[in-house]
C-alpha cells in the first residue's frame, strides 16, 4: 500500500516536473518577443508580456514548493512505514521473550542449581578427607622412621636386625592395609558415583 502511493506521489512529482520545463519554455518564447516588442517601441505590448513574465515565474515557484511538500510527504510515509515495521517486530520480539519466560521455569532453574551446590559441597567435603587421610598416612610413616633411627642410635645397631625383621613383616602389613585402603578408596568412588 504504502510502495503504491510513494509511486503516486513520485508520478505527481514527474507531472509537476514536466509542467515547470513547459512553462520555462513558454517563459523563453515570452522573453524573446518582449525583446523583439521593445525593440519596435511597443511599450504596452512590453508591459503586458513582463507581467506574464512574473505570473509564469510565481507560477513555477509556487509548482516547485508543491514538489517540495510532496517529497516531504512521499518522505514521512516511508518513516512511518518503517516505523510501523519496527514497532511489529517489537511486537513479535515481546510475543517471544514471554513465550521463552514461560519455558524457562525460574524455580526449577533455582531448584537444580541448590542441588548442584549441594552435590559438589559434598564432593569438596569428601575430597578433603580424602587428602587428609593421605597425609596422616604420611605422618605415620614419618613418624615411624624417627622411632627406629633413635632406636637404632640408642641401641648401638642391636636392634638393627630386629628391625630389619619388623621391616619386613612392617612391609607386609603396610601392603595389606594398602590393599584394605584400596578397597574402602574403591567403594568411596562408587558411593560417590551413585550420588
Amino acid at each position: 500500500m504504502v510502495k503504491k502511493w510513494t509511486g503516486d506521489l513520485k508520478k505527481e512529482m514527474r507531472g509537476i516536473d514536466r509542467d515547470m520545463r513547459k512553462i520555462e519554455r513558454e517563459e523563453m518564447k515570452v522573453k524573446m518577443e518582449l525583446k523583439k516588442e521593445a525593440k519596435a517601441g511597443n511599450k504596452k505590448a512590453c508591459t503586458t508580456l513582463a507581467k506574464a513574465l512574473l505570473r509564469s515565474q510565481k507560477t513555477r515557484e509556487k509548482m516547485l514548493t508543491t514538489k517540495t511538500q510532496i517529497n516531504s510527504v512521499a518522505l514521512q510515509l516511508k518513516t512511518q512505514y518503517a516505523s510501523m515495521k519496527v514497532a511489529k517486530a517489537m511486537n513479535t520480539s515481546a510475543k517471544i521473550m514471554t513465550g521463552m519466560n514461560s519455558l524457562i521455569q525460574t524455580k526449577q532453574i533455582s531448584q537444580v542449581s541448590q542441588a548442584m551446590a549441594k552435590e559438589m559441597m559434598k564432593a569438596g567435603i569428601i575430597d578433603e578427607m580424602v587428602q587428609e587421610a593421605f597425609e596422616d598416612e604420611e605422618l605415620e610413616d614419618e613418624a615411624e622412621e624417627e622411632v627406629n633411627k633413635v632406636l637404632y642410635e640408642i641401641t648401638a645397631g642391636q636392634l638393627g636386625a630386629i628391625g630389619d625383621l619388623k621391616g619386613k613383616s612392617l612391609n607386609q602389613q603396610e601392603e595389606k592395609e594398602d590393599t584394605v585402603k584400596d578397597d574402602e578408596f574403591e567403594a568411596m568412588k562408587a558411593k560417590l558415583e551413585a550420588l
